[in-house]
């Protein structure tokens, strides 16, 4: 939390109504600025829109980046289909090679890895019709990717659309098409989890590669947790973890731990509640941490 000093303007002083207004408001936005409030917690990421857009940042490319040429692209779908040819006809020889059995297996499974090596490079340049990078001209790029697609066993035309909607609402939780759209009228707000439950944990430093490092190679600059104690620190919002606080909290005793089986929606129902002896008081949805109750009228 930020503590922000607020100097008491003297009576009789001068200063316009204006100028104490203008004052609070910036004592305001000092106060709601969110804050690192536990040790060890990163600073959090910045609000304020960047200064240049995606005119500036294609300027800084070069142009030649942008340039597409359909005898380049044709090169690397004939290199690639002979690859996976010369694949296909070694493999054609291994069962009657008159290897050892062993032998075979093994040459079958380098068959596989470079085999597919080559085919997923096939599905590459087909993924690059989609984005209509592989040649200046709209039909040359539908033409090859559907060909392409096709012989890979994919629909070209619908994942062209629904990649293109991908890239266009990228990391979108809610128009982003590789995600599942979250019921907002379910969604457990943060005002209903009772944070006193809960214990102050610090979150895990994030691990970055060294920027030394980060111009050699093409590795991943965020590196993965070390353990699994961040995961701890997930209140599991809107679920129910056994923590037996209704137990505990209702007034009348009538909620018990029953052994786990599945409900008819093939959910483990871990409590009952003797409905014939409960007064409707509420305190056990209440009182749960992670608001997996709720009380519903009949």
């Amino acid at each position: 939390m930020t503590n922000a000093k607020v100097t008491k303007r003297p009576e009789g002083s001068s200063e316009s109504l204006e100028h104490e207004e203008a004052a609070a408001m910036k004592v305001a936005t000092a106060v709601n600025k969110p804050q690192a409030s536990v040790a060890g917690q990163p600073k959090p990421p910045p609000t304020a829109h960047p200064t240049f857009g995606m005119r500036e940042i294609r300027e800084v490319i070069p142009k030649e980046c942008f340039e597409r040429n359909t005898w380049t692209s044709m090169q690397y779908v004939l290199a690639d289909l002979a690859l996976v040819g010369m694949c296909g006809y070694a493999a054609s020889h291994i069962e009657g090679s008159g290897l050892p059995l062993v032998a075979q297996w093994g040459l079958w499974v380098v068959y596989g890895i470079c085999a597919g090596n080559f085919m997923t490079g096939l599905w590459v340049i087909a993924h690059e019709c989609g984005h209509q990078a592989f040649s200046p001209h709209r039909w040359v790029n539908n033409t090859m990717g559907t060909i392409l697609h096709s012989a890979l066993l994919v629909p070209y035309h619908s994942w062209r659309v629904s990649h293109g909607n991908h890239h266009k609402y990228c990391c979108s939780i809610e128009d982003d098409e590789v995600f599942v759209r979250p019921d907002r009228a379910q969604a457990v707000g943060a005002a209903e989890i009772r944070l006193d439950h809960f214990a102050r944990v610090a979150p895990t430093p994030r691990r970055h590669q060294p920027a030394a490092s980060r111009t050699r190679n093409f590795a991943e600059v965020n590196l993965a947790l070390e353990d699994s104690e961040e995961a701890k620190r997930c209140f599991s919002c809107g679920h129910c973890n056994q923590c037996d606080t209704c137990l505990v909290y209702c007034p009348e005793g009538i909620i018990g731990r029953q052994r786990p089986k599945p409900d008819a929606t093939g959910e483990s129902r871990n409590y009952a509640v003797d409905l014939a002896y409960c007064k409707g008081c509420g305190i056990c949805v209440t009182e749960c941490p992670r608001s997996g109750m709720e009380m519903v009228p009949t």
